[in-house]
């Protein structure tokens, strides 16, 4: 598998196929609207916002990871009937 991936990566525009994004990157897309990250496991569920005006926010949520993952298919039943 890391073979594979070695080689995506040696395509253009693919050098960071797989890898987390950097927080400069995250900044600067934020510079056309607030990027929200859901971190949800069984060990705690949490928001960060990324805005390009201000530090990064930390918003503990009072949920569980089951909860996170209903409320992600009820948003994708939701933008299924919308469209």
């Amino acid at each position: 598998m890391q073979k594979v991936v070695t080689e995506i990566r040696k395509l253009h525009g693919l050098s960071c196929f797989l890898l987390p994004l950097l927080f400069s990157d995250l900044w600067r897309a934020a510079s056309k609207g607030p990027i929200i990250i859901v971190n949800a496991s069984k060990h705690s569920c949490d928001v960060l916002i990324v805005s390009h005006n201000q530090d990064p926010i930390h918003v503990p949520l009072q949920t569980t990871q089951k909860g996170v993952e209903d409320l992600v298919a009820e948003l994708c039943t939701l933008t299924v009937r919308t469209k």
